[in-house]
């Protein structure tokens, strides 16, 4: 897409993505000010939709309603981890390759180290604007410095959000 820059007037060709670019004048675009505003998307683990098909007796009737909502994505490494019917609803996001820096996340107690489908959450995180946050059961997810390195790579601000499916209805209550 082909933008103006309201400083020189030169015509700018932007793409859609986190890093927008910086015209020759030196005027920097925001996302919004070339896309719109954002809807938020919550990424959801694989454990929400597992809980969900196999009607868990204490989440499943949970992560059957946030699988209801119309704002809820995953990564295409997270949807083929699930077997079992998955709402047509969510929107699959490609991960692409995973950068380094996400690679090299550690756990601050050294015994488990994060899986493949939660760095693909991270990258995808880091890499999406509209990404406001990762619903997941996995403890060891806040652990992982999930939040610092989405918050210092994204520039999001503090609102990047990570819980549970019980704690996101409680937050989104009315809608």
């Amino acid at each position: 897409m082909k933008i103006t820059c309201p400083k020189c007037k030169r015509r700018i060709r932007v793409k859609r993505q986190r890093i927008m670019r910086t015209c020759k004048c030196g005027y920097q675009f925001t996302y919004e000010e070339c896309f719109g505003n954002l809807d938020k998307i919550y990424l959801v683990d694989a454990n929400i939709c597992i809980y969900s098909i196999n009607n868990d007796r204490y989440k499943g009737s949970h992560c059957s309603e946030v699988l209801s909502r119309n704002n809820i994505a995953t990564t295409d490494i997270v949807f083929k981890e699930i077997r079992g019917p998955v709402p047509k609803s969510i929107k699959v996001y490609q991960t692409g390759r995973i950068s380094n820096d996400i690679r090299e996340i550690h756990t601050s107690r050294l015994t488990k180290q994060p899986s493949i489908q939660d760095l693909s959450l991270i990258q995808v995180a880091i890499k999406r604007p509209e990404i406001a946050g990762i619903i997941t059961y996995d403890r060891d997810f806040k652990d992982i410095a999930a939040v610092g390195l989405v918050l210092l790579q994204s520039e999001k601000g503090a609102n990047f959000w990570i819980g549970n499916a019980h704690e996101f209805l409680r937050k989104h209550k009315d809608g």
